[in-house]
Protein backbone atom coordinates (compact mmCIF):
# COMPACT_ATOMS: atom_id res chain seq x y z
CA UNK A 1 0.00 0.00 0.00
CA UNK A 2 2.87 2.38 0.80
CA UNK A 3 4.32 1.94 -2.69
CA UNK A 4 0.93 2.55 -4.30
CA UNK A 5 0.39 5.71 -2.27
CA UNK A 6 3.92 6.91 -3.12
CA UNK A 7 3.41 6.26 -6.83
CA UNK A 8 0.09 8.13 -6.81
CA UNK A 9 1.70 11.04 -4.97
CA UNK A 10 4.51 11.36 -7.54
CA UNK A 11 2.44 10.68 -10.67
CA UNK A 12 -0.25 13.12 -9.54
CA UNK A 13 2.17 15.95 -10.37
CA UNK A 14 1.69 15.43 -14.13
CA UNK A 15 -1.02 17.86 -15.33
CA UNK A 16 -1.76 15.63 -18.34
CA UNK A 17 -2.71 12.68 -16.15
CA UNK A 18 -1.01 9.34 -15.73
CA UNK A 19 -1.22 5.57 -16.07
CA UNK A 20 -0.34 3.30 -13.17
CA UNK A 21 -0.18 -0.50 -13.34
CA UNK A 22 -0.03 -2.36 -10.04
CA UNK A 23 0.79 -6.04 -9.93
CA UNK A 24 0.14 -8.51 -7.16
CA UNK A 25 2.86 -10.81 -8.53
CA UNK A 26 3.34 -12.77 -5.32
CA UNK A 27 -0.21 -14.08 -5.74
CA UNK A 28 1.09 -16.06 -8.72
CA UNK A 29 4.16 -17.32 -6.80
CA UNK A 30 2.02 -18.43 -3.86
CA UNK A 31 -0.27 -20.34 -6.22
CA UNK A 32 2.68 -22.01 -7.97
CA UNK A 33 3.93 -23.07 -4.52
CA UNK A 34 0.41 -24.12 -3.47
CA UNK A 35 0.84 -22.00 -0.35
CA UNK A 36 -2.70 -21.05 0.73
CA UNK A 37 -1.53 -18.94 3.70
CA UNK A 38 0.72 -16.78 1.51
CA UNK A 39 -1.93 -16.60 -1.22
CA UNK A 40 -4.51 -15.19 1.17
CA UNK A 41 -1.98 -12.73 2.63
CA UNK A 42 -1.12 -11.48 -0.86
CA UNK A 43 -4.79 -11.18 -1.81
CA UNK A 44 -5.46 -9.12 1.33
CA UNK A 45 -2.51 -6.84 0.47
CA UNK A 46 -3.75 -6.48 -3.13
CA UNK A 47 -7.23 -5.53 -1.94
CA UNK A 48 -5.65 -2.88 0.33
CA UNK A 49 -3.79 -1.50 -2.72
CA UNK A 50 -7.07 -1.32 -4.68
CA UNK A 51 -8.73 0.48 -1.77
CA UNK A 52 -5.85 2.99 -1.70
CA UNK A 53 -6.38 3.72 -5.41
CA UNK A 54 -10.13 4.12 -4.92
CA UNK A 55 -9.55 6.47 -1.98
CA UNK A 56 -7.12 8.52 -4.09
CA UNK A 57 -9.64 8.82 -6.95
CA UNK A 58 -12.39 9.90 -4.56
CA UNK A 59 -10.10 12.39 -2.79
CA UNK A 60 -7.96 13.84 -5.61
CA UNK A 61 -9.92 13.11 -8.78
CA UNK A 62 -13.34 11.66 -9.65
CA UNK A 63 -14.71 8.63 -11.48
CA UNK A 64 -15.70 10.79 -14.45
CA UNK A 65 -12.02 11.25 -15.35
CA UNK A 66 -10.38 8.17 -13.79
CA UNK A 67 -10.51 4.54 -14.87
CA UNK A 68 -9.74 1.56 -12.65
CA UNK A 69 -9.46 -1.92 -14.17
CA UNK A 70 -8.69 -4.97 -12.03
CA UNK A 71 -7.84 -8.26 -13.67
CA UNK A 72 -5.17 -10.91 -14.06
CA UNK A 73 -3.17 -12.14 -17.01
CA UNK A 74 -3.85 -15.78 -16.06
CA UNK A 75 -5.01 -18.15 -13.34
CA UNK A 76 -2.58 -20.36 -11.44
CA UNK A 77 -3.30 -23.39 -9.29
CA UNK A 78 -6.85 -24.24 -10.35
CA UNK A 79 -8.01 -23.53 -6.81
CA UNK A 80 -11.36 -25.04 -5.83
CA UNK A 81 -12.94 -26.73 -2.83
CA UNK A 82 -12.37 -30.15 -1.31
CA UNK A 83 -13.16 -33.02 -3.67
CA UNK A 84 -12.83 -30.79 -6.73
CA UNK A 85 -10.43 -33.31 -8.25
CA UNK A 86 -13.48 -35.57 -8.62
CA UNK A 87 -16.35 -33.07 -8.86
CA UNK A 88 -15.48 -29.93 -10.86
CA UNK A 89 -16.38 -26.47 -9.56
CA UNK A 90 -16.74 -27.59 -5.92
CA UNK A 91 -16.71 -24.37 -3.86
CA UNK A 92 -14.21 -23.60 -1.13
CA UNK A 93 -15.52 -24.26 2.38
CA UNK A 94 -15.46 -21.32 4.79
CA UNK A 95 -14.27 -22.40 8.23
CA UNK A 96 -14.79 -19.06 9.95
CA UNK A 97 -12.56 -16.13 10.86
CA UNK A 98 -8.88 -16.86 11.39
CA UNK A 99 -9.05 -20.32 9.82
CA UNK A 100 -8.03 -21.31 6.32
CA UNK A 101 -10.91 -22.35 4.10
CA UNK A 102 -10.96 -25.94 2.93
CA UNK A 103 -9.43 -25.83 -0.53
CA UNK A 104 -7.52 -27.86 -3.08
CA UNK A 105 -4.91 -26.75 -5.61
CA UNK A 106 -5.59 -28.86 -8.69
CA UNK A 107 -2.57 -27.64 -10.69
CA UNK A 108 0.90 -26.23 -10.04
CA UNK A 109 1.06 -24.12 -13.16
CA UNK A 110 -0.94 -21.62 -15.15
CA UNK A 111 -4.33 -22.76 -16.40
CA UNK A 112 -6.71 -21.64 -19.11
CA UNK A 113 -9.40 -20.80 -16.56
CA UNK A 114 -11.18 -17.50 -17.03
CA UNK A 115 -10.17 -14.68 -14.70
CA UNK A 116 -12.41 -11.93 -13.40
CA UNK A 117 -12.36 -8.40 -14.84
CA UNK A 118 -13.67 -5.45 -12.86
CA UNK A 119 -13.83 -1.92 -14.20
CA UNK A 120 -15.05 1.37 -12.79
CA UNK A 121 -14.91 4.93 -14.02
CA UNK A 122 -14.44 6.81 -17.27
CA UNK A 123 -14.61 4.41 -20.21
CA UNK A 124 -15.43 1.31 -18.18
CA UNK A 125 -18.72 0.92 -20.01
CA UNK A 126 -16.70 0.24 -23.18
CA UNK A 127 -15.63 -3.13 -21.80
CA UNK A 128 -18.98 -4.71 -22.71
CA UNK A 129 -18.19 -4.04 -26.37
CA UNK A 130 -15.39 -6.59 -26.15
CA UNK A 131 -17.38 -9.51 -24.77
CA UNK A 132 -16.51 -12.49 -26.96
CA UNK A 133 -18.44 -15.31 -25.28
CA UNK A 134 -20.47 -16.59 -22.37
CA UNK A 135 -19.14 -19.27 -20.02
CA UNK A 136 -21.79 -21.41 -18.26
CA UNK A 137 -19.98 -21.04 -14.90
CA UNK A 138 -18.34 -17.59 -15.05
CA UNK A 139 -20.64 -15.69 -17.40
CA UNK A 140 -19.70 -13.19 -20.11
CA UNK A 141 -16.00 -12.86 -20.82
CA UNK A 142 -13.58 -10.74 -22.82
CA UNK A 143 -10.23 -11.51 -24.38
CA UNK A 144 -7.23 -9.76 -22.78
CA UNK A 145 -6.96 -7.63 -25.90
CA UNK A 146 -10.37 -6.16 -25.06
CA UNK A 147 -8.99 -4.87 -21.75
CA UNK A 148 -6.03 -3.38 -23.63
CA UNK A 149 -8.40 -1.71 -26.11
CA UNK A 150 -10.44 -0.12 -23.32
CA UNK A 151 -7.22 1.28 -21.85
CA UNK A 152 -6.11 2.53 -25.27
CA UNK A 153 -9.43 4.29 -25.85
CA UNK A 154 -9.33 5.77 -22.34
CA UNK A 155 -5.91 7.31 -23.02
CA UNK A 156 -6.67 8.44 -26.58
CA UNK A 157 -10.02 9.99 -25.68
CA UNK A 158 -13.46 9.29 -27.09
CA UNK A 159 -13.22 6.90 -30.00
CA UNK A 160 -16.10 6.83 -32.47
CA UNK A 161 -14.57 3.69 -34.03
CA UNK A 162 -15.25 1.38 -31.09
CA UNK A 163 -16.28 -2.02 -32.45
CA UNK A 164 -19.91 -3.02 -32.22
CA UNK A 165 -20.77 -5.20 -29.22
CA UNK A 166 -20.00 -8.83 -29.91
CA UNK A 167 -22.80 -11.38 -29.97
CA UNK A 168 -21.94 -14.29 -27.66
CA UNK A 169 -22.17 -17.68 -29.27
CA UNK A 170 -25.12 -19.82 -28.10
Amino acid sequence: VTLVQGALNVLDEDPEGFFLAIEGGAIDWASHNQDANRLIQEEVDFIAAIEAVMHWVETHSHWGESLLIITSDHETGLLWGPGSDKLPFTPLVDQGPGRLPQLVFNAKGHTNSLVRVYARGAGSEGLVRFVIGDDPVRGAYVDNTGVANVLRYAVAGPAPALPAPATPEP
